[in-house]
């Protein structure tokens, strides 16, 4: 993964295309039990190149990434995950970030669900993914740890709390 810090890595409409020579680190992929990336099939038009990008990389160090057309589907893999091994697993989620906010697929996991969709808020989605729902093990704990790659997710705008108040949220 690279973090390209005010650059552009990929293109979205007419914006220009990345900067090589512009400021740029590398940064170790995610360890983590169970690899979830939003699926760029399911992405708004417009959407950029990061979920290819993000999928092809921990694909090519073997880290068997899923893809995810929305985040019910990241629910039900977490949950699927965590009834195979019987307890808790690590999850690092990628998809594109606003302040307070990730999307996967068509869907967001955030502070302020859009009317008419499948958004959820942290608290909906951490309820979701918290127990084991299923199976021999269901009420055990399902997550220990989720990691999230995105942009500005966690960021604040100016005189808001937003992307704290997310964090806070899926603590």
């Amino acid at each position: 993964f690279e973090d390209d810090v005010d650059d552009f890595q990929g293109t979205i409409g007419s914006s220009p295309a990345r900067d090589a020579a512009g400021p740029g680190r590398v940064i170790a992929s995610p360890n983590a039990d169970l690899n979830i990336v939003s699926n760029r099939a399911a992405e708004p038009v417009g959407s950029n190149g990061y979920s290819p990008a993000a999928f092809n990389t921990l694909n090519a160090e073997g880290k068997n990434p899923q893809l995810a057309n929305g985040v019910q589907d990241v629910i039900n893999q977490i949950q699927a995950k965590c009834q195979a091994k019987g307890g808790p697993i690590s999850v690092a989620l990628v998809g594109h970030g606003v302040p307070g906010a990730i999307q996967i697929g068509n869907t967001r996991i955030t502070l302020s669900p859009r009317p008419n969709t499948n958004d959820m808020t942290p608290a909906q989605f951490h309820t979701a993914i918290d127990k084991i729902a299923a199976g021999g093990n269901a009420g055990a704990q399902c997550v220990k740890a989720i990691d999230f790659y995105s942009c500005n997710t966690g960021r604040n705008t100016p005189g808001q709390t937003q992307g704290t108040d997310f964090l806070n949220a899926m603590q």
